[in-house]
């Protein structure tokens, strides 16, 4: 930091207190600040605030967050961050971790004695949660935030013609517990909701295309049915062939491929074999408690998903009622297990969510076990996946 009558001597280093025999400054260079943040291990999150000259990015992180004139807000990658010399991948930052900086890496930071930094100051006298902050901004207009929720009730199909009924009666449960959710202590503001029910091929469609065309913050999308392997059975019925008409899981990424970089979404799927739907690039492993998570790529990810540049270039995220291979549950009382224990869930990190959507479903299916209501061999595993490695708390705490 700098007095406002001083000439600055630039330099990428943090100067310390320290002075060498010759007289000259001492202090600590940025790769050093990142070896020593390097060590953390993924489990501990990291917040670093600095307020002196050139501490722009001083960590070496990969996303910087850019606020448009509106005051909307979108991540972009660090164009540099992975082709510096000086930080091989050893000293990567790995635990997730966020960085403000008083000023980029070309500025200087100011100060008065009265007010001290400007940074403290000015970004700091609010109350407003880091979470809220990063997801729309207390200095200016949030964009809008929109959700659609994706309802059938099957009434009167069958899933052959002297088959067994595909209704589901746990559908209007399932569309009270996800708003509870979607709307409790008014974690995302300014949202838009739209509903529909008996949902079809084009119903999904042409949401999602108009939503498009509105250049939103944030997109959810809540789907709730049945499915097979890559096919969301939808509300229309038998096709002239006799199988069910549905909406493939390509069809559904090449929708979402529409969305401009700034555009966030986040889908929530409680049908059979939804996981990684989307074929998104990383999903999180955690252990029982959510303490310790890590994200790791998905095996053959970009099989089965159409062609490569169809794929979101946005930020997206799925929360899955299952994984791939397996099946969901639900009661017409409780409606879908999955969609249930989310509406449950407190507001936490993205690893203790998942961990609790897992006990709940788990602790669902061990009482309908015992009842006789399914097999006991039967397994329902929610999982999350993500297009990239977050490693910000912009979707910590949902």
């Amino acid at each position: 930091m700098i007095k406002n009558d001083e000439t600055p001597d630039c330099s990428v280093q943090y100067i310390t207190g320290d002075r060498k025999e010759d007289g000259l400054l001492e202090g600590l260079a940025a790769e050093e600040l990142t070896e020593m943040f390097a060590k953390f291990r993924p489990g501990t999150t990291l917040v670093a605030i600095t307020d002196f000259c050139h501490a722009g990015n001083a960590y070496h992180l990969q996303f910087q967050l850019s606020v448009c004139p509106d005051g909307s807000t979108f991540w972009k990658e660090v164009e540099e961050w992975s082709n510096d010399s000086k930080f091989d991948q050893k000293n990567k930052i790995r635990a997730p971790m966020i960085h403000i900086a008083g000023s980029s890496r070309l500025e200087q930071a100011y100060e008065t004695g009265r007010k001290g930094g400007k940074q403290h100051s000015d970004q700091f006298a609010t109350d407003t949660p880091l979470a809220k902050a990063f997801l729309g901004g207390h200095g200016g207009v949030s964009r809008a935030a929109y959700a659609v929720l994706c309802l059938n009730k099957y009434t009167g199909f069958k899933w052959s013609s002297n088959g067994p009924a595909m209704d589901l009666y746990g559908a209007d449960r399932d569309m009270t517990n996800f708003l509870e959710w979607l709307t409790g202590d008014e974690k995302f503001p300014n949202l838009k909701i739209s509903s529909i029910h008996n949902t079809s091929r084009t119903d999904i469609k042409s949401y999602l295309e108009n939503l498009v065309t509105l250049s939103p913050g944030v997109v959810f999308v809540y789907i709730q049915g049945h499915g097979l392997p890559e096919l969301y059975i939808t509300g229309d019925g038998r096709g002239s062939d006799g199988e069910y008409i549905g909406l493939k899981s390509t069809e559904l990424i090449e929708l979402f491929s529409r969305f401009e970089n700034n555009t966030s979404s986040i889908v929530i799927t409680d049908f059979c074999h939804s996981g990684n739907f989307l074929h998104l690039r990383y999903r999180l492993e955690v252990d029982t408690d959510g303490k310790r998570a890590d994200w790791v790529e998905v095996e053959n990810w970009t099989q089965g998903s159409g062609d490569t540049t169809s794929h979101p270039s946005s930020q997206m995220l799925h929360i899955a009622g299952s994984a791939d291979n397996q099946l969901v549950y639900e009661t017409g009382n409780l409606g879908g297990y999955f969609t249930n224990a989310l509406s449950k869930a407190e507001p936490k990190t993205l690893p203790e969510l998942l961990a609790e959507l897992r006990a709940t479903v788990d602790a669902h299916l061990g009482r309908a076990r015992n009842q006789g209501y399914i097999s006991q061999e039967a397994t329902q595993v929610p999982q999350i996946y993500s297009r990239t490695k977050l490693l910000n708390t912009d979707w910590d705490r949902i």
